[in-house]
């Protein structure tokens, strides 16, 4: 027996409360980074549960809603009494103070990006060996107004309170968010939190976690045969690596699908790459795709004088379309992949059209799903996006984007134990990490990232200008007050003053010398398109802000910190990029209208 076998039930573990964040997952990349085996569970798990199953510690993720909601997400009262170390992340830190005696306010002014922020460094042991300033990423708009009982402050940024901390117990909240990229010392929080608060061991190592996989893989299919379908990529390649390492290579059969929306020579490429670990199986489906359908869950029906630019599109109960479906949800049928324009809707008509796919080519071959295990290299990340159960166990999470590999049909095949997705516990990194490990080939695990479904979701397609009356033409003035600043804040305006609301004196003074007209000349453009982000722990689809200027070697230090300026002050806008080679002089009204075809 192996020394990770051996020692599996004594890891120290850590429970993640999750309460419908999008960063859940992450917090829990983190955890593992540190060789700390973590777990997620939903909000309500009870405190019974969590000192029944000896948890060391707990982390309370944030959440798209507000702890002042009607019918907030339900937690046992008892959490906060239970003397686990506790640490509690925004929608955590609010919830902490509120059940303390504490309030939360809706502020006027959110705060979303990376902000600068003051911490307790000497008095705080969760801020040991951090700097007093600190940058951070803040997404809310809920902040603590008056700190509950026996809480203290341990962190501020301008007026907000932004972490606190029990005066007796291992209790801390954060306001920010430790677990990302942009909170640029975030891991020592974790460190600080994990060893010296909770002390726990990181005994939870990457080989370890291989191991876990293998025997998983294992257990999980037993005797049965295992279709992997591979794109080539780095994920998928090395999902069907495991499988063969983890099973008698005759068991895994790799079957890939040309959807005429790869690159250049990559189906022959895929089959190359592919063809080292077992028999590849090619399906050319490309025609297919282009005039594929599917059923999504049905809009709410429009008012009459109300614009409805997708008129084709017809509801429709679809009792006989999917029968992996239930028949009484109301839904309405796309249009065809090569006319459709919704990214939503184009990713799941490609994932449930694999799936078809894959269904017909077992059927020519005398299976059917119930004879074999579909495996596919889905990553802890493409589950976050998709608010998946499987990552977001609390069922409180926004969906940002629906991964072709969490379809609606793969959903219900899941249910049913015919899907297994040996990285699901991984992330991209990881699982890099992990096919070097296994002893794949570094051009395969380095290969540039390309999603599945290809160039039908790198294209974007738009039927129309995205110019809402209620939001457009406001939005853009506003843009373009920040982007002239400098020669516009003494003026009296409306928008003007809200601005001068929303914005710091440092921040002022910043906006100032970045807008003087002797730098960079900024020009901006409100670009009729919508982008999807997260703002406040939920998917927003919105508008996107386009910068340009004169100077051939962008100061892309100004550029972050002007894009966090103007995403702060214009909630409208959650994506700002910036135009090279040429300058935005006008307003932008005709787009290129197009479709895949």
């Amino acid at each position: 027996m192996s020394e990770c076998q051996q020692h599996f039930d004594e890891y120290d573990r850590v429970a993640i409360l999750d309460a419908g964040s999008q960063y859940a997952k992450v917090i829990d990349r983190r955890i593992r980074e540190l060789s700390v085996h973590s777990e997620l569970l939903p909000l309500q798990t009870s405190v019974n549960e969590l000192l029944a199953h000896q948890y060391k510690a707990v982390i309370i993720t944030g959440s798209p809603g507000s702890v002042n909601d009607l019918n907030p997400v339900y937690y046992d009262p008892k959490l906060f009494e239970c003397n686990l170390p506790i640490l509690g992340i925004c929608y955590g830190l609010q919830m902490l103070n509120k059940q303390r005696g504490g309030t939360i306010i809706r502020q006027s002014i959110r705060e979303d990006g990376q902000f600068q922020v003051e911490l307790d460094v000497n008095g705080c042991p969760l801020f040991k060996d951090m700097k007093q300033l600190e940058n951070v990423l803040l997404t809310h708009g809920d902040s603590i107004g008056q700190l509950g009982e026996n809480l203290i402050s341990t962190g501020t940024s301008e007026s907000f309170i932004i972490a606190c901390a029990d005066k007796e117990k291992p209790i801390y909240g954060v306001q920010f968010h430790p677990e990302v990229d942009l909170t640029e010392n975030g891991i020592q929080v974790f460190k600080n939190f994990l060893f010296d608060i909770a002390h726990c061991r990181a005994t939870f190592t990457m080989g370890c976690r291989i191991e876990e996989a293998f025997n998983n893989i294992r257990s999980f299919v037993k005797d049965q045969p295992v279709f992997v379908l591979c794109s080539g990529g780095v994920d998928s390649s090395v999902c069907a690596a495991l499988l063969t390492r983890a099973l008698p290579v005759e068991q895994v059969k790799i079957v890939t699908i040309d959807n005429g929306f790869l690159r250049h020579n990559e189906s022959h490429e895929i089959r190359t790459t592919l063809s080292q670990f077992a028999t590849v199986n090619y399906i050319d489906a490309s025609q297919r795709f282009s005039q594929a359908k599917t059923y999504v869950r049905a809009k709410p029906k429009l008012l009459p004088n109300e614009k409805n630019s997708t008129s084709q599109r017809r509801t429709s109960m679809a009792t006989n379309c999917l029968s992996l479906f239930d028949a009484d949800l109301l839904l309405e049928e796309t249009l065809p992949l090569s006319e459709e324009i919704d990214p939503e809707h184009k990713r799941k008509i490609i994932g449930d059209t694999f799936i078809k796919v894959v269904q017909e080519f077992l059927r020519d071959n005398n299976f059917t799903f119930d004879d074999i295990i579909l495996a596919q290299g889905t990553l802890r990340p493409d589950l976050i996006e998709s608010a998946s159960h499987l990552a977001c166990q609390g069922g409180h999470a926004d969906a940002i984007k629906t991964h072709h590999n969490d379809s609606p049909m793969v959903r219900e095949l899941r249910k049913l134990d015919r899907v297994i997705e040996p990285l699901k516990e991984f992330h991209k990194d990881e699982v890099r990490q992990i096919g070097l490990k296994i002893g794949l080939h570094a051009d395969v695990i380095h290969r540039h990232p390309f999603p599945g479904p290809g160039l039908a979701i790198r294209i974007l397609c738009i039927d129309e200008p995205h110019m809402p009356v209620e939001s457009f033409p406001q939005t853009s003035s506003l843009l373009k007050i920040i982007i002239n600043y400098s020669t516009m804040f003494e003026k009296q305006d409306d928008l003007l003053a809200r601005l001068d609301k929303v914005f710091t004196e440092n921040e002022k003074a910043l906006l100032k010398s970045f807008t003087s007209s002797d730098k960079h000349d900024y020009t901006s453009v409100l670009l009729p398109i919508r982008s999807v982000g997260v703002q406040g722990d939920a998917r927003t689809y919105s508008f996107a802000a386009a910068i340009s200027s004169n100077d051939e070697n962008p100061n892309w230090n100004e550029l972050f910190i002007l894009a966090r300026m103007i995403t702060k002050a214009c909630h409208q806008i959650n994506r700002v990029v910036y135009i090279l080679v040429i300058i935005l002089k006008d307003f932008i009204l005709l787009l290129l209208f197009d479709t895949l075809f």
